[in-house]
Order: structure tokens, then C-alpha cells, then sequence
């Protein structure tokens, strides 16, 4: 996997992601859908280490958890934090998709 097809699967979940929640017509937001997608991405099992480099979240598994990686005694589970990571990367995506569509619905940025 390189950087550009990390990117592209964010940028892909995020759209299906929005899809599911407006094509669903009962109102789930798509942030729901989100987790389940990015749970079953082959990145999060497969190539979970390649998701850390390329991910602009390293973070995130510590920031919703509020732990260290020298807190596991066993090893670190490189699949949560590759999975908190991505689901950040696929919310920010699907987030910045919401506002270009409102920007475009509402004739453009006000500057």
C-alpha cells in the first residue's frame, strides 16, 4: 500500500460512508457507518503498521484512550490503533466532503 492508496480508501469510505446515511432516509448519521467501515478494511488487519506511517492521527487510539503504548504488558495492538487512526482520517475526510457539497449547494465561500 502506498500513501495515494491510503488516501484514495479514505477518501472512498468516506463517500460510502455519506451515501449510506443519506440513501438510509431514517436519519443515521454517517458517522455511524463509518466504524463499521473502517472496521472491515483490510488495512486495519493486513497493513495496520502502513496505516500508522501514512495516517495524519498516529494518535488517536491514545487520544480516545488516554494510554501510552508502554502501557500494554503483551505488546502493542497495532489493529486498534491503526483502526482509531484511519476512522479519524475517513471522519475528517467525510467531514471536509460535507462542507465542499454545502459550499457548493450555498453558491460558494463568502470571500
Amino acid at each position: 500500500m502506498t500513501e495515494n492508496e491510503y488516501y484514495t480508501t479514505v477518501d472512498d469510505l468516506a463517500i460510502e460512508a455519506i451515501t449510506l446515511a443519506t440513501e438510509g432516509g431514517n436519519g443515521e448519521d454517517y458517522h455511524e457507518h463509518i466504524g463499521e467501515l473502517v472496521d472491515s478494511s483490510s488495512y486495519i488487519t493486513y497493513q495496520n503498521k502502513k496505516v500508522l506511517e501514512y495516517t495524519r492521527n498516529e494518535e488517536a487510539y491514545i487520544d480516545d484512550y488516554g494510554v501510552q503504548p508502554e502501557d500494554f504488558e503483551h505488546g502493542i495492538p497495532w489493529a486498534k490503533f491503526a483502526y482509531c487512526a484511519m476512522e479519524a482520517d475517513v471522519r475528517e475526510q467525510a467531514e471536509r466532503i460535507i462542507q465542499d457539497r454545502r459550499a457548493t449547494t450555498q453558491g460558494g465561500d463568502d470571500a
